[in-house]
């Protein structure tokens, strides 16, 4: 993955906003890559959370739900 990509993830991470429906289905994969903070994402943390759901083989539309803005 390119280094644009990873800064557009970090960048689209940061605009959203935990909740605890939110945490409660996606939470595991956060704790799994050290995430404490989305707004305070790195370019690391983007990185080890795309290794993550690599190595789960996570579905796309996991991924889509992970990344989509919360209502």
């Amino acid at each position: 993955m390119s280094d644009n990509a990873l800064q557009e993830l970090e960048r689209f991470a940061r605009e959203q906003q935990f909740n605890s429906q939110y945490r409660q289905y996606f939470g595991d994969v956060w704790d799994e890559a050290g995430v404490k903070d989305i707004r305070e994402m790195t370019v690391q943390d983007a990185e080890r959370t795309l290794k993550i759901l690599a190595n789960s083989q996570a579905s796309p539309q996991f991924v889509k739900s992970l990344l989509s803005p919360i209502p």
